[in-house]
């Protein structure tokens, strides 16, 4: 068994160095300590440091290694000591229960390291094995050495590709305040740092090395499995970590829950100009106190919407607006932004109506404060027609989003953000099946993104996802399938459990079932909703979307009971939390199918009406879901022998399909082919009844 060594020996070795340098020891390396300390003391015999403790006696504080640090030597030693200590400190351990295989005290440091390739992944393999725990020291957190070292990489490999290996990621302390500084600039900051955890990146002085690593972690457990672990554990690192921020400042300024707070709700009063600039100095009463915690709301409560903790981020954007309006009056243009965050929040939610309020409120303040056309108006109005696109209110949704555009255009705001708002329009175009100027948008966006992003940014993924949308409407599967998989791969990598994971999921789930690979299908979406469910709760809408996906999907792999059971769910759910909308119609019509294949004919004509009520109601009667309503209505009266009903609304569908479709879209020619049948079967059956009533 590897020896290591005890916390109790690291504090007492960290004081030995800084009394030995003091002037120089909060700079030294890893490196420096090995050059100035190890080798100085083992020199003589040639040893490890291990031996030099073994000499001195100091026996307890050697043991078998449970431990095993991964690190890189260029970190400041007091760095990674203090990370160390940390870590045994939070598991809870005791100075001489912790022992940690250091390759500074463990290795003779006097000799070269030159062990054969096999060495490394036997021997050293299963040291790692033995010992059971990986810790990982990452520094910086905007981009961690250790990740740019193939040689990290493989003791990360070795822990990964081992059962019974724990890999535990620890970040020093002084990182703490880097990431509040990150936050209070920009909550884009965490994003932006998982981006670039790309093990891939990793060198090596000797290129034998790196061909070996690499070679081993793509034949094992592979380059994005391994990327999707280190992001998992600093994800929760930093939303951790800011929570404490939050927590901290409060405590330090005082818990604003136990003051008196005004409503925090929107007021859609007009505002006042407040200056040429439109920013006012802050009032006398706004102390650098207060600010830091209005900033540490907003920044932390933007970050955990945007990692899928709406709940905590509503509850911190409620906090920050209600004094910022003490603090700033309700009419400064501090407030708008928080007013813009805040229904962020909660059409992540799924409040649409709250959020659209909130929205409302911001671009009330922004265009007194901006006027009508200020960049900052485009990118709250792109928010709002996504509230209203989900409450199924289309066409005021393309009326502002064709706004936002037009704003973005003419001010020349950058690339990235037009394409953002050219994604959005796609979007709210793609909903009233205009897949043409859809397609159109959506590409113009996507190339903006990658050239202004890099391909692996959740906001490239985001286009992908919406280009498969397009592609799986118009029935090309396996493009859909290929955007549908580049968006899933990022997502997973950057997002982690996330709402924009599960969503990836499900939608490629939608493309197996209408490719007929039903039990891959079932696997996704089962996959979507336990991820969606766990992260965002099961009354949310996008849960019901998950629920219909997978009840659909059942149906049409014959497990008609199940599907019921799912899709019963996803009615409820839509009927609470959305009402009069476009997806308490699909939950209708699909329980329609399922009632038609369980036999109860009766049941399913009356889901059918329900769901066209809805559907000519929101979508309008020339939506391609209209049309194929009207086909499945058809189908079921067809079943109960309805055959003039079933004609009529066969032709119906034909009529809508091919307005909107074309007439060599699969779906039309599918259409058409049945209602040809129908139109056959009743003249036969006519032609039946006329001869019976002849004899």
């Amino acid at each position: 068994m590897p020896l290591g060594v005890s916390a109790g020996f690291l504090r007492a070795f960290l004081e030995d160095v800084q009394q030995a340098h003091a002037e120089e020891y909060a700079t030294l390396t890893t490196k420096d300590v090995c050059d100035k300390v190890v080798i100085p003391r083992t020199k003589d015999a040639q040893c490890a440091y291990v031996d030099v403790i073994k000499q001195q006696h100091d026996e307890q504080h050697l043991g078998n290694a449970n431990v095993f640090v991964s690190h890189a030597w260029r970190y400041k030693f007091v760095d990674v000591i203090g990370t160390m200590l940390e870590f045994a400190d939070e598991q809870g351990r005791q100075d001489t229960d912790a022992y940690f295989w250091f390759d500074l005290f463990i290795n003779n440091q006097n000799i070269a390291a030159d062990l054969p390739q096999d060495w490394w992944s036997t021997t050293f393999k299963e040291s790692i094995a033995d010992i059971g725990h990986v810790l990982l020291v990452l520094t910086p957190w905007s981009d961690p050495v250790p990740l740019t070292r193939a040689w990290c990489l493989w003791e990360i490999f070795c822990s990964l590709s081992q059962e019974g290996v724990t890999l535990t990621i620890q970040l020093p302390i002084a990182e703490r305040e880097a990431l509040k500084a990150a936050l209070r600039a920009d909550s884009e900051a965490v994003t932006d740092t998982l981006v670039r955890v790309q093990a891939e990146r990793a060198e090596a002085w000797n290129p034998k090395d790196k061909e070996m690593i690499f070679k081993a972690i793509r034949d094992s457990v592979g380059f994005g499995h391994l990327n999707e672990r280190v992001k998992e554990q600093m994800r929760s690192w930093c939303l951790q970590t800011a929570d404490a921020f939050v927590h901290a400042v409060e405590q330090a300024n005082g818990n604003p829950n136990t003051a008196p707070q005004p409503n925090a709700q929107p007021s859609t009063e007009t505002a006042t100009q407040q200056g040429n600039s439109g920013t006012a100095p802050r009032p006398a009463t706004q102390t650098n106190a207060t600010s830091e915690v209005i900033a540490l709301y907003y920044q932390v409560g933007a970050l955990m919407t945007n990692f899928g903790k709406p709940e905590r981020a509503i509850e911190l954007l409620t906090r920050a607006l209600a004094m910022e309006k003490v603090h700033m009056g309700e009419r400064h243009s501090s407030v708008g932004d928080v007013h813009t965050q805040l229904g962020i929040a909660l059409a992540s939610n799924g409040s649409y109506d709250e959020a659209i309020a909130h929205f409302n409120a911001a671009i009330v303040i922004h265009t007194a404060v901006y006027g009508a056309d200020s960049p900052r108006l485009a990118v709250t109005y792109g928010h709002l027609g996504g509230a209203l696109l989900n409450k199924g209110e289309y066409d005021e949704s393309i009326r502002v989003h064709e706004r936002a555009v037009a704003i973005e255009e003419s001010a020349g705001t950058s690339e990235e953000r037009r394409g953002t708002a050219y994604s959005n329009l796609a979007t709210a175009y793609a909903e009233v099946g205009d897949y043409r100027r859809a397609i159109a948008f959506h590409e113009k966006s996507m190339r903006i993104s990658e050239e202004a992003r890099g391909p692996q940014h959740p906001g490239t993924a985001n286009d992908y996802n919406n280009l498969g949308g397009i592609y799986q409407r118009l029935a090309d599967y396996e493009r859909a399938a290929e955007y549908y998989s580049k968006a899933l791969n990022v997502y997973r990598e950057v997002m982690g459990e996330h709402p924009s994971t599960a969503i990836a999921y499900d939608n490629l789930g939608m493309v197996h079932k209408n490719q007929g690979n039903f039990e891959t299908a079932i696997e996704c979406h089962r996959h979507a909703l336990e991820m969606h469910e766990a992260v965002i709760g099961k009354e949310h809408p996008t849960t019901g979307m998950m629920q219909l996906n997978l009840g659909t999907t059942l149906l049409y792999k014959g497990d008609t009971d199940q599907a019921v059971e799912h899709l019963m769910q996803a009615l409820g759910i839509f009927k609470a939390a959305l009402g009069h909308h476009a997806s308490t119609a699909a939950a209708y019509g699909n329980l329609g199918m399922a009632f038609r294949q369980q036999g109860d004919y009766i049941a399913a004509i009356k889901s059918h009406e329900l769901a066209l009520d809805i559907e000519e109601d929101v979508l309008g009667q020339q939506h391609p879901t209209t049309g194929i309503e009207y086909f499945n209505a058809g189908l079921a009266f067809d079943a109960i022998g309805h055959m003039r009903a079933a004609v009529d609304y066969q032709k119906q569908a034909l009529a809508i399909l091919v307005a909107c479709l074309g007439e060599d879209n699969p779906k039309v020619q599918l259409v058409a082919e049945s209602l040809q049948a129908t139109q056959h079967r009743r003249h036969i059956l006519q032609r039946c009844s006329y001869i019976a009533i002849l004899a």
